[in-house]
């Protein structure tokens, strides 16, 4: 499984943050603790190569090292392109846990962000004081790493203003907040004249970002565990019969937390809409005069 796909997850997380909050049942202990699990054995998996970077580096081997660059350079791309995930899960979870009582998915999304973030400060380390890379690579590995972030704070954006407790794990709070609340259009940085809305599609994210990143996947097997457990996380409720994600509002709607159906609550008059004033009731003999 390419990170890219990783990528497509993190939006459908997004998109889905409203509806998991609305589900009957919180995302299940396990799915959270094989999130968890997963990602920590590929942080082991980066942390084994980037060791043997640092060890290469000691002694000064500089062909080792550029051949280092070519055999990990893929792992390089997938630790900045799979950050967005990472985060935009921390994101949810944060939401989650201020939403929903008695649900404590954020203590395991945070660690799992707090070691990406670990993994993330190596590669900047190596962009800018790592020997044996070309510049080629290196500045494509920035350009990756620019758009991925630009790509974080348009997939927090829509979750920024009813939830400020997102912003947390965003790249640039301020910005994430103007796109959540303006709906303006977000700049790639690929050309400063190029702006891409705010209510993207994924070929968006898959064209923006496939073309600075490698076909081929560095650790496909630890890419598809954890998104198997991220599919986990959103459970079968949130998709219809024809495997569809529903919206936040039929969700709504079915759960009886809207006007357009009555609350499951005892009190009919629990939605604000039902407090309403009511106008006045006819008498009889005056609504054939007034119908």
């Amino acid at each position: 499984m390419h990170s890219l796909e990783l990528v497509r997850l993190a939006s459908v997380i997004a998109a889905a943050a409203e509806s998991l909050a609305l589900r009957a049942t919180p995302i299940p202990a396990d799915a959270l603790t094989g999130y968890w699990l997963a990602n920590r054995e590929r942080f082991a998996l980066w942390e084994h190569g980037l060791q043997r970077f640092r060890e290469i580096e000691e002694h000064g081997r500089v062909l080792a090292m550029r051949d280092w660059w070519s055999t990990h350079l893929a792992m390089l791309e997938e630790i900045l392109v799979s950050e967005i995930l990472t985060r935009v899960m921390a994101a949810v979870g944060a939401m989650l846990d201020a939403r929903v009582p008695n649900h404590h998915a954020e203590p395991l999304t945070q660690s799992v962000y707090r070691q990406h973030l670990e993994a993330r400060g190596q590669v900047l380390r190596l962009l800018l004081f790592g020997r044996g890379g070309s510049v080629d690579d290196t500045v494509r590995l920035n350009r990756l790493r620019n758009t991925a972030e630009r790509w974080v704070d348009a997939l927090i954006a829509p979750l920024a203003g009813p939830h400020p407790e997102t912003l947390r794990y965003a790249i640039d709070a301020a910005q994430a907040l103007r796109l959540g609340t303006d709906g303006s259009a977000i700049d790639l940085g690929a050309n400063p004249a190029t702006l891409l809305p705010q209510r993207f599609q994924w070929p968006l994210i898959e064209v923006s970002l496939g073309l600075l990143i490698q076909p081929h996947a560095a650790l496909p097997h630890a890419n598809r565990q954890i998104g198997e457990v991220v599919l986990a996380c959103l459970g079968e409720q949130l998709f219809d019969s024809f495997g569809i994600l529903q919206s936040a509002t039929r969700l709504r709607i079915r759960a009886g937390l809207s006007p357009e159906s009555r609350p499951l609550v005892n009190c009919p008059d629990s939605h604000p809409l039902f407090r309403a004033q009511r106008p006045p009731q006819l008498r009889a003999n005056l609504l054939r005069w007034t119908s």
